[in-house]
């Protein structure tokens, strides 16, 4: 039974890279979803025993189930509703609901060797090209910045902790080291920044004597040497103007910020005219100047009542860390806690929540970890891909 926990958590790694793979592979994300999405559910229900859900489970598993419901009995009143953000949100939904019951020790080391296997390989795949034409892009044609910089970040989060310890082994050296030239070479601010945070986090909240702190200051000081060397190396003028872009003293300057604040104030007016129950779930997509703001988004489609709801699902994990106590709980949750906070960032200001299947996976990891109040007796069977858990 161990071993299907075990492969469910490889299979749930592919999940949350589908976006990525597309965009390398050019098979359809939806493709990937549909086929391991599929693979995660059979597995999930061959291997899982049930357990009597807590609190946390049920506001999780009831708040998500009203999203599609409303939007569902939204459309039968209004007539409106984007039939393939429909099926998006109920995908990420049914994966994160699953991913709910599957928190066991075998499944999330599963999932994050999974995580550190496909964050190598995507970044051979971006020094390969950057090699080849100068720029990934043009040889691997992905521009995702999101999925991209969250992937290469969560492998990177991972990697850290087992760095800092007093031993390494070579592997997960070479590991940290191609995963960091990949997140210089994806050109997501969002992922540099983030491995800017992460040495920082780790220097903050951990303070216990297994850890060397040396090698922490040692890695921030490598992230911050690395991101000028790399960049200098390669030439990538793109990359810091991608970083610095924006022009705080003339704001019409910076293109992409003054379209954004452009499309928020006619957002904004249209919620005006229906602030209760919105246009209609996906009524503006696809289009490329939807709203770029997952709060406006949700006003726009669903109003004040699709806003509440989404609302006490993104509560969860603010919730989840005043109430944890255990310091090695606290620990992995601060850092999924940090993941979480990287994607509200990134969808802050682009992309459609509708597809924000990792998003839902993260919380139903939170509320996991925080259920299954890891202690320090079970710290090295649990965990075994990194040492502080």
């Amino acid at each position: 039974m161990k071993y299907l926990y075990y492969l469910n958590g490889l299979v749930l790694s592919i999940l949350m890279y589908s976006s990525t793979i597309e965009r390398f592979t050019k098979i359809k994300s939806v493709t990937i979803l549909a086929i391991v999405g599929s693979i995660y559910i059979l597995i999930t229900f061959f291997s899982v025993k049930l357990k009597k859900p807590n609190k946390l489970d049920l506001i999780f598993i009831f708040s998500s189930l009203s999203l599609p419901t409303y939007y569902y009995f939204h459309f039968l009143i209004f007539g409106s509703l984007n039939v393939e953000m429909f099926i998006m949100l109920n995908s990420s939904i049914i994966i994160g609901l699953i991913t709910l019951i599957n928190n066991h020790d075998y499944f999330i080391n599963g999932l994050i060797k999974g995580l550190l296997l496909n964050g190598f390989i995507v970044s051979i795949l971006l020094i390969v090209g950057s090699i080849i034409s100068g720029d990934y892009r043009n040889f691997f044609n992905i521009v995702d910045y999101l999925a991209l910089g969250y992937n290469l970040s969560l492998s990177f989060l991972i990697l850290v902790p087992a760095f800092a310890a007093k031993r390494i082994s070579k592997t997960k050296a070479i590991l940290i080291v191609v995963i960091l030239f990949g997140i210089f070479l994806s050109n997501s601010r969002g992922a540099v920044i983030f491995s800017l945070l992460v040495p920082v986090y780790y220097i903050i909240f951990i303070y216990n004597n297994e850890f060397n702190k040396g090698k922490l200051i040692l890695i921030a000081l490598f992230v911050v040497g690395g991101l000028t060397g790399i960049y200098n190396l390669f030439n990538i003028e793109s990359g810091l103007n991608r970083l610095f872009e924006f022009n705080f003293v003339n704001v019409k300057d910076d293109v992409s910020t003054f379209t954004r604040i452009l499309i928020w104030e006619d957002t904004i007016q249209e919620i005006a005219v229906h602030p209760i129950v919105g246009w209609g779930l996906g009524n503006d997509l696809p289009n490329p100047y939807h709203p770029h703001n997952f709060i406006l988004q949700i006003l726009y489609d669903g109003g004040i009542i699709a806003f509440m709801i989404w609302a006490i699902i993104l509560y969860q994990p603010i919730r989840i860390l005043k109430k944890t106590k255990n310091y090695l709980s606290r620990v992995v949750i601060l850092g999924l806690y940090l993941c979480f906070i990287y994607m509200i960032m990134e969808y802050s200001k682009s992309h459609v929540i509708y597809s924000a299947r990792n998003l839902f996976i993260v919380i139903a990891l939170l509320i996991g970890v925080f259920r299954t109040k890891i202690r320090e007796k079970n710290k090295y069977r649990l965990l075994k891909t990194i040492k502080y858990v």
